[in-house]
């Protein structure tokens, strides 16, 4: 078994605070604590969809996630948020996501891209998937490798599931440990278990996903794009 990516630089680019650390954050940690620099890209704010427009819950959920991503080993500088409009994706043109995307590659020269799967049942997810497949679409000598995640709570209520990894990412208990220290900054978000949004369960999905390569743990995602 191959015990690290041999990347320099990966972006992971996300709809929602929370999604960086639900989909890959024991990934993260673990391509930290290797030395690989990690940008993480959140294309909206969150909330408002709500009706959460209250500028001190919205401050709250910046913190919180700016909290979250240091659990993960990502300051505040390589973190990057947009104001695309909460569960609205699909009210503007995909080309100004693409577009949002693109302008952070051309000063981050990425190796790879993590995102969310196109099957996702929330409609944000579903373009952020598209709007990486076009900016990451191999032209003009640009090769980034693409990868899907599974965004606990998201990709798993598709029915038929559609998720079906084909790439399995072994991390250690404190690659765990540091996801679910990182999912606590989120307490509103959070769910009591048996819900896939608790904190047990992030341990136990884990331990699901490791079984299919027998180890302790691991994260799953879909290979879209691997260029050698």
């Amino acid at each position: 078994m191959k015990s690290k990516l041999l990347y320099k630089k990966v972006l992971f680019f996300f709809a929602h605070p929370d999604d960086e650390t639900l989909s890959a954050g024991a990934t993260i940690n673990k391509l930290r604590s290797e030395g690989v620099r990690v940008k993480i890209v959140i294309a909206s704010k969150g909330l408002t969809s709500r009706g959460e427009h209250n500028n001190k819950k919205i401050s709250d959920h910046i913190k919180n996630l700016t909290e979250a991503c240091k659990v993960l080993g990502v300051t505040s500088k390589d973190l990057h948020i947009g104001d695309f409009e909460d569960n609205s994706f699909d009210s503007e043109p995909l080309i100004k996501l693409v577009k949002f995307l693109e302008n952070i590659l051309k000063n981050f020269k990425a190796d790879a891209i993590f995102t969310h799967h196109k099957f996702c049942t929330n409609i944000d997810h579903k373009y952020c998937h598209e709007a990486a497949v076009i900016a990451s679409r191999p032209i003009n000598g640009s090769f980034i490798d693409l990868y899907s995640c599974e965004t606990i709570s998201s990709s798993g209520y598709s029915k038929p599931s559609k998720y079906d990894p084909n790439f399995f990412y072994k991390v250690s208990k404190k690659n765990i440990l540091a996801k679910q220290n990182a999912l606590k900054k989120f307490k509103f978000e959070l769910r009591k278990f048996p819900h896939m949004r608790s904190i047990e369960f992030i341990e136990i999905h884990a331990k699901y996903r490791g079984a299919h390569i027998g180890t302790n743990f691991a994260e799953a995602f879909i290979v879209n794009n691997l260029f050698i």
